[in-house]
């Protein structure tokens, strides 16, 4: 008896937590400014907003994008043309966009290596949003990883990826692409 109660609340508890990923429904997410696919074994975003942002006289075009994102999200966020995707144990996918108009763009990407205050600078919007404390967020923990993937303009960082995790977020989030 005190077997089968155990397997029954295991059972319970696998179930509960498959329920806190937003990816796991057949329902994708389509909106007049993005389609987000909810694939079998990733996440495809189309992002193709037409508003554009405005300073005095001056216009900053949108950019549209495309890139495949892992399963398994709890929870993701946009504010403005940077985008997070969280995963379980605080990893997060950060997409900073900027705008068609700004920056020099190269065809080179490189993945480097990110000094910790950095981290905070590209996250902190994210973790004020979410009313995380900041200093309870020194997640620097043995087997993680944090990379940023950049071409000069866009800007992608992997944030405290699992080591196992890192070459599979990685091979997705190389997936990138800019559109007309």
């Amino acid at each position: 008896m005190r077997k089968q109660l155990l397997l029954v609340l295991l059972c319970v508890m696998l179930l509960n937590s498959c329920k806190t990923y937003l990816d796991i429904t057949k329902n994708s997410i389509v909106t007049d400014y993005m389609t987000f696919k909810y694939q079998k074994n990733y996440n495809e975003l189309d992002y193709f907003n037409q508003v554009n942002a405005s300073a005095d006289k001056q216009v900053f075009y949108t950019t549209h994008f495309t890139i495949n994102l892992p399963k398994n999200i709890i929870s993701w966020k946009q504010l403005g043309n940077k985008f997070y995707y969280e995963y379980n144990s605080k990893q997060v996918i950060y997409i900073n966009t900027a705008y068609k108009n700004e920056g020099q763009e190269s065809d080179r990407w490189e993945l480097k290596n990110i000094d910790f205050e950095s981290e905070f600078k590209y996250l902190e919007d994210y973790w004020k949003e979410r009313g995380y404390d900041e200093n309870l967020l020194d997640v620097r923990k043995k087997g993680r990883v944090t990379k940023l993937y950049t071409n000069g303009k866009y800007e992608i960082l992997l944030y405290n990826i699992k080591e196992e995790k890192f070459a599979s977020f990685f091979e997705l989030i190389k997936t990138f692409k800019v559109k007309a």
